[in-house]
């Protein structure tokens, strides 16, 4: 019997076998009550190694059950597993009893297609059915073993949501993403899946910080099933108290994931105003400074990203670029997302000459991003950045294009190495030439038909 535990456990002395028999058993199923399984299997095997009757056979099946349960809810499958192939050995005639138990512990351990086997029966009860869906909802934790199963057909309504849902989770749980990409169409309201789909928007919008969004979707999980186990430690990451102790790993997930971005934003958002306001450019760079010194302390992760975010905002204010290097404490990282960035704001600021100097980003951004290897030279990705440069040029006034040419610089582009840029028909030219596709050749004809008759014939 176990020792050391403090609490005052049932003994097995002689009066075991006599009239106590019945208060040792009371003491048993309060051991299990009280969540001490442990214990209460360890003095239920004595008890029936005593008595051997059936109420002692009845007292060691709710220990064993009692222990199998609470190893499942440690997440400790293969060991629940392992006690229940052991009591389906040694008590056959009770498997009736084990049956939910079966089903949730082969459910744990990615053992689907005895679970789901059932359900390619049409004469299959509806009870029966509810029984296989629930044990769905409440145990199974992985999906992708779920979409893989091939005791069911590929385009069996579960194999098809769980795929979505495991291909939704994993993106989800990268970064931002899109609506698109949780509006999830192939799970319905009534899939045993279904709490799947409001825990990936839960955490859509917790990344997004729209929090009411997000407990909105987290109040809407079934708290029978597997998803809510998470639902504590996403409402800890929003600020709630636990109603219990959170576990090791929940623990973790939160100390990693909860940070107050309130100052920061506060900074931001004085920075914001400094730029706007652009009376005294004093003011935007002590801004500058105040922000990036909020951003080390409380999202040092992000520090890279705000200092290309602020040079190009300086850069499309007109700022001197040495004074805004200066306030970032040393150069920014050009690479392919800051280019890209850059041009985009090129892009917006509306003036002729700042969407031919997007254009000499844009090639900048071409030359990092094949690189990094986002994308191959000559391949399609690559003609389509080249239509877009030329149709951004060809927005650009002739004689202004041309004067910039012979000029060979494009005086708000304050970054080393960043020079000329070609003219439409090269571009259009280039892009045909990688890739030669009707539409890439009736842009470059829309736009030589707007120069002259003789552009268009060439």
């Amino acid at each position: 019997m176990s020792k050391g535990s403090g609490a005052k456990q049932p003994s097995l002395s002689a009066s075991v076998l006599s009239a106590d028999g019945e208060a040792f058993e009371t003491g048993v199923r309060q051991l299990i009550a009280d969540g001490k399984s442990r214990t209460a299997l360890e003095s239920a095997k004595q008890f029936h190694k005593a008595q051997h009757t059936i109420a002692s056979e009845c007292l060691l099946l709710d220990a064993y059950m009692a222990r199998i349960h609470s190893l499942l809810d440690q997440n400790l499958a293969p060991e629940a597993k392992s006690l229940l192939d052991l009591v389906k050995e040694r008590f056959p005639a009770a498997l009736d009893r084990v049956e939910g138990l079966i089903a949730a512990t082969s459910a744990r351990v990615g053992e689907l297609a005895q679970l789901l086997a059932p359900l390619n029966d049409p004469e299959l009860s509806s009870e029966r059915r509810s029984a296989i869906e629930l044990t769905i909802q409440t145990q199974v934790t992985d999906l992708s073993a779920l979409a893989g199963c091939t005791a069911l057909p590929p385009e069996h309504s579960l194999r098809v949501a769980a795929a979505a849902l495991d291909q939704a989770f994993n993106v989800t749980t990268s970064g931002p993403v899109s609506d698109e990409q949780i509006a999830l169409p192939e799970v319905s309201h009534r899939s045993p899946l279904a709490p799947w789909k409001m825990l990936i928007r839960a955490i859509a919008f917790l990344h997004r910080s729209e929090d009411q969004l997000c407990r909105e979707n987290l109040a809407a999980i079934k708290p029978e099933s597997v998803p809510s186990r998470l639902v504590p430690t996403i409402l800890t990451i929003l600020g709630a108290k636990p109603a219990t102790a959170l576990k090791t790993a929940a623990s973790a997930l939160v100390s990693a994931t909860s940070v107050n971005l309130s100052d920061l934003r506060r900074e931001l958002a004085k920075l914001d105003q400094a730029f706007a306001e652009g009376h005294n450019q004093g003011t935007v760079f002590k801004a500058m400074r105040s922000a990036l010194r909020e951003c080390q302390r409380t999202a040092p992760d992000w520090l890279g990203q705000l200092k290309q975010l602020i040079f190009v905002r300086g850069a499309v204010a007109g700022l001197d670029p040495e004074r805004v290097t200066a306030a970032l404490e040393g150069a920014v990282r050009q690479d392919a997302d800051f280019f890209r960035m850059y041009a985009r704001a090129m892009e917006r600021a509306g003036d002729p000459e700042d969407l031919a100097g997007a254009c000499v980003l844009w090639d900048e951004f071409r030359v990092h991003a094949l690189r990094e290897g986002l994308f191959r030279a000559d391949s399609v990705e690559d003609a389509t950045l080249y239509l877009h440069m030329a149709e951004a040029l060809g927005k650009v006034p002739d004689p202004v294009l041309r004067e910039l040419q012979r000029a060979g610089e494009l005086g708000r582009i304050p970054v080393a190495g960043v020079g000329g840029f070609q003219l439409p028909e090269q571009l259009y030219a280039r892009a045909c030439a990688m890739d030669p596709h009707a539409e890439a050749f009736s842009q470059w004809m829309r736009w030589a038909l707007k120069q002259s008759v003789p552009a268009a014939e060439d």
